[in-house]
């Protein structure tokens, strides 16, 4: 528990630093290299982004556009990993990945099952938001299809963190806390009902 709180608060610390010196391209470049090298936090660098949108020293919008753009680049490039390297590559990684094989395999079987809808919906989930990006590319899931749900899943999830992140922006460790698995994937399900509830309403009004 303890080790937990102190690498994210190092994880903070890195992300408050490069943010105040490169601002965007280094929010952007943290969730491409995220993809490549799993120990740098990604989702770290935007949430700190976004909490410092509260204070007017980056603009949100920007904070989410350059975190979708990071992510979807980041996944792509795993996909083509994954499709050259293999299923062999997943499985001689999965010790950097911080996964069991036993883990490797069940998220396999979720993908075959889901297919392309894990690609959006796994976005949301710490660790294998990444990892599905190789999968995709394992299983030669055809790339159009791939990246629609990849850019789809990236924007979603640029705008779900980076809005908490500006709402959490005096409170992070709050947030931190809020961000486990099932309730950010309860709280990107409500927010995408809530969306198409809206457009089918707009659309009969």
């Amino acid at each position: 528990m303890l080790h937990s709180m102190v690498l994210a608060a190092s994880h903070l610390s890195l992300a408050r630093d490069l943010l105040e010196h490169y601002g965007y391209i280094a929010l952007f470049l943290s969730l491409v290299i995220e993809y490549l090298i799993f120990f740098i936090p990604g989702e770290t660098f935007l949430i700190m982004a976004a909490a410092y949108t509260a204070t007017g020293r980056m603009s949100l919008p920007f904070v989410i556009l350059a975190a979708a753009a990071g992510a979807a680049v980041g996944a792509n490039n795993a996909y083509w990993i994954g499709r050259m390297g293999g299923r062999r590559f997943i499985t001689s990684q999965s010790q950097r990945f911080r996964v069991s094989p036993k883990a490797i395999v069940r998220l396999e079987r979720f993908f075959e099952r889901h297919g392309a809808k894990a690609v959006f919906w796994l976005r949301f989930v710490t660790v294998l938001r990444i990892l599905v990006g190789y999968f995709s590319g394992v299983h030669e899931l055809r790339f159009g299809l791939f990246t629609f749900f990849n850019v789809l899943g990236a924007v979603a999830w640029a705008i779900v963190i980076g809005l908490l992140g500006y709402l959490f922006a005096h409170n992070l460790p709050a947030l931190r806390h809020l961000l486990t698995d099932t309730g950010l994937i309860v709280l990107a399900a409500v927010v995408v009902i809530g969306v198409v509830a809206w457009t089918r309403r707009e659309r009969t009004a």
